[in-house]
């Protein structure tokens, strides 16, 4: 769930420009305009959220589908998909996460794809499964208003908001900050 927001796409521009196997006419066009600008491009941003959709679909349709044609093809998304992550090298990922749920999506979901999930008789299990699906993007939400010890504000420039977010950094803040030091500051002789 953390990358339902508006900076996942740079991420995925970097991962895959920094990945050998792909061609130099792809990688530019992960960019707006390569080399004046290197934001991200639309084409970034949609494998981005693709990327995105592609973890969180076809696990729920592995859950919920107790095997089957649709099972199975979840199963090759999903063994694409972390084969893909694997592939392109990326930096700072904890690439054993990506084996670990290799090995699980093959035993799990390609051995046992005929065991279900919960039967008729519990459902106990489900509505927990949903409860916790719907506060694990509650307890990890990563907009958290900063302390008085934000360091966001002091590479904010003067004009604009601050870069954090918090009222630490506007201009009003700063000039009150700054006249309340000045008056408690001794002078000197």
């Amino acid at each position: 769930m953390s990358k339902l927001n508006r900076h996942f796409p740079y991420t995925i521009t970097v991962m895959i420009a920094n990945t050998p196997w792909y061609p130099r006419f792809a990688k530019k066009r992960l960019w707006k305009r390569y080399p004046e600008d290197v934001r991200p491009s639309l084409l970034a941003g949609f494998a981005a959220h693709t990327g995105t959709a592609i973890e969180l679909v076809p696990p729920a349709v592995l859950l919920l589908s107790g095997g089957g044609w649709i099972g199975t093809t979840a199963l090759v998304v999903m063994i694409v998909f972390h084969v893909h992550i694997l592939s392109t090298f990326p930096f700072g990922v904890p690439l054993e996460w990506n084996v670990f749920m290799l090995f699980g999506l093959v035993l799990l979901f390609g051995a046992y794809a005929d065991v279900p999930l919960a039967t008729a008789a519990d459902p106990l299990l489900l509505v927990t499964i949903a409860v916790i699906g719907l506060l694990l993007p509650i307890a990890g939400n990563p907009t958290r208003t900063r302390s008085r010890s934000c360091r966001g504000c002091a590479t904010t420039p003067a004009t604009g908001p601050p870069a954090c977010g918090c009222s630490e950094g506007t201009p009003e803040r700063r000039r009150s900050r700054a006249s309340a030091t000045a008056s408690t500051t001794p002078r000197p002789a």
